[in-house]
């Protein structure tokens, strides 16, 4: 079967093949005069802006596009047409009064009078362009296909006049987002509102007591429903939901307005669409969307054209500050050359660059063929491009350590494409081990506690080699570790992974920072310094070590990690002076004051004050209430190492 757009489309050319024959014998009835007649009572006028406006009364002529004698009389100047006026008295719109083959293309705004009772059959059927039409109070019928393919009419509501609504009336209207059907309608017929993809919300009245099952067909984005009757009267309006169609239906809703409540506004920008979001109190939700402003430019700047580019107007947006160019047809400037000789090289060829000062734009003259080489000693004395056919020289070792692994390393050679390294364990026998690119090379494969000897031969880029280099060795150490330190019931704990080959590690502490001595030993990934003293700042290193035929092979250092130990917890004693709870403690090293808690109750203890001193005296306590005390050692440079509360004492004030 052929689908509705198809059928409209098949009648369109149809109608468009009638049309170009019935036109070509009247060329000459362009230069005809924009005025006429279209109703007994009624004449028409276009003007010189585009307005078609209609006067007089009663009801206007129905006319029949196909037949083109009765067509509408200004149909020959459809595409003149951008806006309609109907003025007061004016009775009725004809059928097909705004319909063509691709209506009236240019049409945006209908003005319809409170005295047009009747909108005929495809009255403005096709007229893409139509974006604003208001269907005033007294009008009481809407025939077949009168907005059909509107698409770009974006709402419509319908007056309590309106009694009758013909089939296909808003058929295709695709960017319609919102209908309110008027009150005096009894039934909504055959594909009223099909295909209008962007139709979001329809309010329907209670009135109507039957609904076709296509009147909302392929409206894919319709999302609401507010039927002013009962769910009950609802059912037995005869509308079956499409399968595709997941719509909420709002019963006993007579109108949107009112019955959502907004609950988030986001104005608009001059680019972006704004929003309101709408909540029901039956809990439905929705979006309206708000169009962008647009921009508002004015002239920021004007400037004047140059070699390369035309003068222009800089508009900005005095809302957003956008910026755009308006560009004018004006003749360039003349270029403005500046000559550059640039002389040839071994490869390249000479010329001379003229480049204008002002775009930037140039061309090239007096080309000059490429030198060629001058090789000397493997060298171009111009360029410093190698010879092919010279023998590199032997490079020149060093040799270190990488996360344990011998790092032998070496300038580049003049004309080296690559290197071979040579090994060995002796430092006598050395045979081909590997080749590298780079100016260094680094041995993975390697025991700890071996000594390694390395030699390295240069290839050149032709293929000669360098003799072998000199021999550079190193012993197989394992990998120094990365160390953390943290806090551990105040003290300092040293955590590290687990280095390939080691079997222990060795602790190095120092309180300098610069003296390290040997502390301990450890087989674990981390250490606890469990003997360090409180509020000591303490300095550590480590090595990983392994045990190689009964030795130890010692990594290097460590990175260094500090940690001041916690304060030490303060021992408290109390007693009282004149009836106030005195509380006493000992001095702690590191301490630079101490922070007093109390409680009533021996058990929700809160700060109550800080003191220098070792003594503290309540002298706020209440007569004859026991009161509990802690304190707690204070480190003003480290709020980290500061003690932990020290035990509780408690005495009764007696005064």
């Amino acid at each position: 079967m052929i689908g509705g757009k198809m059928k409209k489309k098949i009648l369109s050319i149809f109608l468009a093949f009638c049309l170009i024959f019935s036109l070509l014998p009247m060329g000459a009835m362009a230069d005809e005069a924009k005025s006429g007649t279209c109703g007994e009572n009624l004449t028409w006028t276009l003007d010189g802006d585009g307005t078609l406006t209609i006067s007089g009364t009663g009801k206007m002529y129905d006319y029949d596009y196909s037949d083109y004698e009765a067509a509408a009389p200004w149909i020959r100047d459809k595409y003149k047409i951008k806006s309609v006026v109907i003025e007061d008295g004016v009775t009725s719109i004809g059928s097909e009064a705004f319909f063509t083959t691709d209506g009236y293309p240019n049409i945006t705004k209908v003005t319809i009078p409170s005295s047009v009772e009747s909108i005929g059959g495809r009255a403005f059927f096709d007229c893409t362009a139509l974006t604003e039409v208001t269907i005033p109070n007294g009008v009481k019928s809407i025939g077949r296909s009168a907005f059909l393919n509107c698409n770009k009419l974006v709402s419509i509501t319908l007056p309590d006049s309106v009694e009758k609504l013909g089939d296909h009336a808003f058929y295709e209207c695709d960017k319609l987002t919102s209908v309110a059907l008027s009150r005096s309608m009894t039934e909504i017929g055959e594909r009223t509102f099909a295909f209008c993809e962007a139709l979001e919300r329809v309010t329907i009245p209670k009135s109507v007591i039957k609904i076709d099952y296509n009147a909302f067909s392929h409206c894919d984005k319709l999302a609401d429903i507010a039927y002013g009757g009962t769910k009950e009267a609802w059912e037995t309006t005869g509308y079956e939901m499409p399968r595709n169609q997941t719509v909420k239906l709002h019963y006993n809703c007579d109108s949107f307005e009112g019955h959502y409540v907004p609950i988030n506004v986001v104005e608009p920008t001059c680019v972006l669409s704004g929003r309101i979001e709408y909540l029901c109190p039956c809990g439905y939700e929705y979006t309206e969307y708000i169009p962008s402003r647009g921009h508002d430019y004015k002239v920021e700047k004007t400037v004047a054209s140059t070699c390369s580019e035309h003068g222009y107007d800089l508009l900005k947006c005095k809302v957003c500050g956008d910026e755009k160019k308006d560009y004018k047809d004006d003749e360039l400037k003349a270029h403005t050359y500046v000559d550059k000789v640039v002389e040839p090289t071994c490869l390249t060829g000479g010329y001379t660059e003229h480049k204008c000062s002002a775009c930037g734009s140039s061309y090239r003259d007096s080309l000059v063929q490429p030198l060629g080489h001058n090789f000397k000693n493997g060298k171009c004395t111009r360029c410093g491009a190698f010879d092919a056919s010279f023998k590199p020289a032997s490079p020149e070792l060093k040799i270190t350590t990488a996360s344990g692994h011998p790092k032998i390393y070496w300038d580049a050679v003049d004309g080296a494409a690559k290197y071979l390294v040579y090994r060995s364990t002796d430092g006598k026998t050395f045979k081909p081990y590997d080749s590298t690119t780079k100016t260094s090379y680094t041995n993975k494969s390697t025991d700890i506690g071996t000594t390694y000897y390395y030699k390295v031969k240069a290839i050149g880029t032709n293929g000669a080699s360098s003799d072998l280099s000199s021999v550079v060795s190193i012993q197989c150490r394992p990998a120094a570790v990365n160390i953390s330190i943290y806090r551990v019931n105040g003290k300092p704990q040293l955590k590290w992974k687990a280095v390939s080959g080691a079997t222990k590690y060795w602790i190095y502490r120092s309180t300098d920072g610069k003296n390290f001595k040997y502390f301990d030993s450890t087989t674990k990934t981390s250490y606890t310094n469990s003997g360090a003293a409180s509020g000591t700042k303490y300095y550590y290193r480590v090595k990983a070590v392994a045990v190689v035929n009964g030795k130890n092979v010692a990594s290097a250092y460590s990175n260094t990690k500090s940690l001041l130990t916690s304060l030490a917890k303060p021992s408290v004693s109390i007693t009282t002076s004149n009836g106030k709870p005195k509380i006493s403690w000992s001095k702690v090293t590191g301490a630079d004051k101490y922070y007093i808690y109390r409680s009533t109750d021996g058990k929700n203890f809160s700060y109550w004050d800080a003191t220098a001193n070792l003594s503290y005296t309540n002298l706020s306590a209440k007569k004859n209430t026991k009161y509990y005390y802690k304190v707690k050692a204070v480190c003003a440079s480290n709020s980290n190492a500061n003690s932990a509360q020290s035990s509780a004492v408690s005495i009764k004030a007696t005064k």
